[in-house]
């Protein structure tokens, strides 16, 4: 693999993981507050309820230009699910973060992995002061979303904000202890890292 492919492909994983996480950040909230623009340029401020929101709209429909998608489902389970606290929200909304995190966390990581190996360069990638935080996560992945290492007399794991400690294994990845700040840093952290390979 070139390293230019290498970059594009990092750089996709990326866009794919700051999209999902936009739409996780949706349906963790119970509201929001927006600016609404104005023809005059003004702005108002608004606040708006996502089950409001999604009772007001009855059904989502989706018929690209192209006619690749067309899909439409009611919106009253949605809102149902996603109103108040519940413990089914809770469970919906973790299930839907580890997918948001596995996809392309798994893939920038192995990718990395094998251009690295190729290149001569795992020395390097293995050194790096994020590697055993991402190694960690990444391989809770292939284990039904469960924290474990193998190296347990080397914890905790530091990176920035997040911290992985003997307490965690066993147990299944929280998005409370990995914020959604945490993962996009860690992206942003994997992509330079690669701008910076040879």
């Amino acid at each position: 693999m070139e390293k230019s492919e290498l970059l594009a492909k990092i750089e996709g994983n990326k866009a794919l993981a700051h999209l999902m996480i936009g739409s996780l950040s949706f349906i963790s909230a119970n509201s929001f507050d927006i600016n609404l623009l104005l023809k005059d340029g003004s702005t108002v401020p608004y606040q708006f309820r996502i089950a409001d929101l999604l009772r007001d709209l009855k059904h989502f429909s989706i018929n690209s230009h192209d006619k690749t998608s067309q899909y439409k489902f009611p919106l009253d389970t949605v809102a149902k699910l996603l109103d108040g606290s519940t413990p089914e929200k809770d469970e919906l909304i973790q299930l839907y973060f580890n997918m948001c995190l596995e996809v392309p966390f798994k893939r920038s990581f192995e990718l990395l992995k094998t251009y690295c190996n190729k290149t001569g360069q795992f020395d390097i990638f293995k050194n790096v002061d994020w590697y055993p935080v991402a190694r960690a996560i990444r391989n809770c992945f292939s284990h039904d979303f469960i924290l474990n290492v193998r190296e347990k007399n080397q914890l905790p794991y530091i990176w920035e904000d997040i911290t992985i400690t003997e307490d965690m294994l066993d147990k299944p990845i929280s998005r409370r202890k990995l914020s959604i700040d945490s993962q996009t840093k860690l992206f942003d952290t994997m992509n330079n890292f690669a701008l910076s390979l040879d």
